[in-house]
């Protein structure tokens, strides 16, 4: 085991350290109106899960100055924090986080990135533990998201693609691709687990 390796005082993560840990994700939405979510290996053993990019804030960093570093490291796409709307979606859960040993005890907050096209994921600037966790990409629909979950596929949030649809028709987008509108943003949905 090298010295750098996590030390994990139980084999049950369940009983792994708790670290309260605030993150930052994107929902990036193309043209269409699909999402683009990244499969991630379960930290309990389970099958994988598909997640919005995004992760913890950095000491001394800002909501958007981590956002835009997630997205670079993650999807290798350079975004400014300009590009970011407002934030719509809260969360907080907890999961098992191998690479370190812990239980994470997140609070996240989730801010839609509108695209003029959907840009393919450049993996070569992610982290040590992002390449152990991330395992694919893929632009979903609210309707496919939906359709998988009833097939036993995992997300989180769970039911991102109620609350997909729900944005997307709060920002006037269409399925024939019309660009989407900038309204007024209401106070952010906690979307749950």
């Amino acid at each position: 085991m090298s010295p750098d390796a996590p030390q994990r005082p139980h084999s049950d993560p369940e009983s792994w350290p708790r670290v309260e840990r605030t993150a930052v994700r994107a929902i990036p939405i193309d043209p269409q109106g699909r999402v683009l979510l990244l499969e991630c290996a379960s930290g309990d053993g389970g099958p994988p899960f598909w997640i919005t990019p995004g992760g913890g804030i950095d000491p001394g960093e800002e909501p958007a100055g981590a956002l835009v570093r997630e997205l670079r490291e993650e999807l290798g796409w350079d975004v400014t924090p300009t590009g970011l709307g407002p934030c719509v979606w809260t969360r907080t859960h907890s999961f098992p986080w191998p690479p370190k040993g812990v239980r994470l005890h997140q609070h996240e907050r989730f801010f839609p990135l509108w695209l003029d096209r959907s840009p393919p994921v450049r993996e070569h600037h992610r982290t040590a533990d992002e390449v152990l966790c991330l395992t694919d990409a893929r632009w979903w629909s609210a309707p496919q998201i939906t359709e998988a979950s009833a097939q036993g596929i995992r997300f989180a949030p769970s039911r991102i693609g109620k609350f997909l649809a729900e944005l997307l028709e709060a920002r006037g987008a269409s399925s024939t691709g019309d660009h989407i509108a900038h309204n007024s943003t209401p106070e952010p949905i906690d979307v749950g687990v």
